[in-house]
């Protein structure tokens, strides 16, 4: 039936309405009776076993649905990774990940509207607020860095499809407040002086040999930038997908801490090549990626602009062993170097192949070596539904074993690694779930270090930003040389949840261990976070509210015990209230 002119406005207008409210928590979720795999996320077993989904009619009209967008470390990436720890027929998030292949393409049952001989829709959009009171916390949180005071991401798109090719279109604006708070003191008992060359803003502990781009402050005004986000173009070639993509990666299988590639920095221009859907083999399902792409220096690290640019070339693959339900084993590996514009990029495309000995940590002592520097790790997830249990881990390596001897003698040489676990059970009441997380993450060198001389992790001899993009660690969120151990319970229902976690960071801690302990040295206190947290989600006809209150303390903030050692008469404690709330609409 076609409505008159006159309902269709109406239609608009409403829709229109919508937006403005966003996601008011009111009721179960609402689903329409047209086929809509692809607008929103299927919700975890126990949770939808125990909701009666509404239905609301719409005739059909050439205004088009609003589709769901995958975002890495959603309330909505959160619901499907519950999901297939309860139920056995729903496969697991893969571990090679990103918006393009978890969101679903758009197809003509979806009732989009048409450009041309295309079928497109708007992708809903999603909205993030964070308040830091005292100084900046930002975790995971992509092309935002949450400075002190109010920081805005906002993001949203558009998708359409034509015959093989699929264009998503995501882009993300940025809003940060970056209120002044009080950095290391430099050239001081607390904190060496910082490099020639490189911005006051740039860290005093990363000089050479242990040189990275992680700005401790992103210059002292407010932040305003269009970022194009989560966009790409994509290509099917039978198995094979394709194309061109500015999107995050998540790479392995940490929940807090992935050692390879994360959301922690933003995106980076790069092309792609991997595997459209699993690929049967007779050892098991087969997943695979390779990027080559373009990291970006922080506009607050250095004076040289000669470098500013770096080549990244990474591949990753998966294997689903046959005959072991659950189980994936995967391995990935990532080179970058320094690179002059597009075409020495395309020079650098087959690094990841390419042999990358240790550098000489003496000889780079003053300055740092050139040429490139590498990350590989090997991972593992093992889900068992039937026990709502997942167990994962990940272990990395800034450099090959020399020999199995090297491997026996010294195996935490260089080398970094995450080991969590979940497990979620049905409970009677109000038919929820539980959920409990915990991981343990460690970049720090072991002792090794002191009779083979080691980079800290992430920091490079020969590439003197790092394993950064504009300034942000692209692995693990807590950056260099650190350790994180975390621990979440949360409750589930199909209409809200809620949950509590403790995490513990030690940041830096390669820097406070390298610098020579002496009484007259006001460093010899580590600089560590403790993160009570209580976060929160309710789900309504219109979307998604969640939020997240943490009320932390960063102890010796910047190594700074406020005194001589041993003593710490004045430490210098950081207490930080961090509120955030996104909210991400159903149309």
């Amino acid at each position: 039936m076609i409505e008159a002119p006159r309902a269709n406005n109406r239609r608009r207008a409403l829709l229109t309405a919508a937006a403005a409210l966003l996601a008011l928590p009111v009721g179960a979720r609402a689903q329409q009776t047209t086929p809509r795999a692809a607008s929103a996320p299927p919700p975890s077993r126990g949770v939808v076993e125990a909701a009666a989904d509404r239905t609301v009619e719409r005739d059909a009209d050439p205004w088009p649905v609003w589709g769901w967008l995958y975002r890495i470390g959603s309330d909505s990436a959160d619901q499907l990774s519950l999901g297939a720890l309860r139920d056995s027929t729903r496969s697991a998030p893969s571990l090679l990940r990103s918006a393009s292949s978890e969101t679903p393409r758009v197809t003509p049952e979806d009732r989009t509207g048409r450009l041309g001989a295309a079928d497109w829709r708007w992708l809903a959009p999603s909205a993030t607020v964070v308040l830091s009171t005292a100084i900046p916390y930002s975790l995971n949180d992509g092309a935002l860095w949450a400075g002190r005071g109010l920081s805005l991401h906002v993001d949203g798109g558009w998708e359409s499809a034509l015959g093989r090719v699929r264009l998503i279109l995501a882009p993300e604006l940025l809003w940060i407040g970056n209120a002044h708070y009080r950095l290391a003191d430099t050239g001081t008992m607390i904190a060496p002086s910082i490099p020639d060359g490189r911005s006051p803003y740039s860290s005093p502990w990363n000089g050479p040999p242990n040189s990275i781009d992680q700005p401790l402050r992103f210059g002292d005004a407010r932040i305003a930038r269009l970022d194009p986000g989560q966009s790409s173009v994509t290509v099917a070639l039978g198995a094979l997908d394709a194309g061109f993509a500015t999107e995050n990666e998540w790479w392995g299988p940490g929940v807090r801490n992935a050692l390879i590639l994360s959301n922690n920095a933003g995106g980076f221009p790069h092309l792609f090549l991997r595997s459209a859907r699993p690929i049967a083999t007779p050892l098991g399902a087969l997943e695979f990626r390779y990027l080559l792409g373009g990291l970006s220096e922080s506009a607050f690290f250095d004076t040289v602009t000669t470098n500013d640019l770096r080549s990244y070339s990474a591949a990753a693959l998966t294997l689903q062993p046959r005959g072991v339900a659950g189980l994936t084993v995967g391995a990935a590996r990532a080179v970058y170097a320094v690179a002059d514009g597009a075409t020495g990029i395309a020079a650098h495309a087959l690094d990841v192949l390419a042999s990358v000995p240790e550098p000489d940590y003496a000889a780079a002592a003053d300055s740092v070596l050139g040429g490139r520097d590498q990350l590989l790790s090997l991972f593992t997830r093992w889900v068992l539904p039937a026990a709502g249990f997942e167990f994962h881990a990940e272990v990395a390596r800034a450099a090959f074993p020399r020999s199995l001897r090297d491997l026996l003698v010294s195996p935490g040489h260089s080398r970094g690694h995450t080991v969590g676990l979940q497990w979620a059970s049905d409970v009677l009441l109000r038919g929820g779930t539980v959920r409990l997380q915990a991981e343990y993450t460690n970049v720090e060198q072991d002792p090794s270090r002191y009779y083979r001389p080691v980079g800290s992790f992430y920091t490079s001899a020969r590439v003197p930003q790092g394993y950064t993009h504009r300034g942000q660690v692209l692995g693990a969120a807590i950056g260099p040389g650190a350790s994180s151990q975390w621990l979440a319970v949360d409750y589930f229902t199909p209409e809200w949840s809620a949950g509590v976690s403790l995490a513990r960071i030690r940041w830096n801690n390669d820097a406070h261990n390298t610098r020579p302990w002496r009484p007259q040295q006001g460093n010899c206190e580590h600089d560590v976070s403790f993160l009570p947290t209580i976060r929160a989600s309710a789900r309504g006809p219109l979307g998604t509210i969640s939020a997240r209150l943490v009320t932390g303390k960063r102890m010796n903030a910047y190594f700074d015990n406020g005194g001589w050692c041993p003593s710490t008469p004045h430490p210098r404690d950081e207490g930080n209230i961090v509120l955030g709330v996104t909210i991400e609409p159903r149309f």
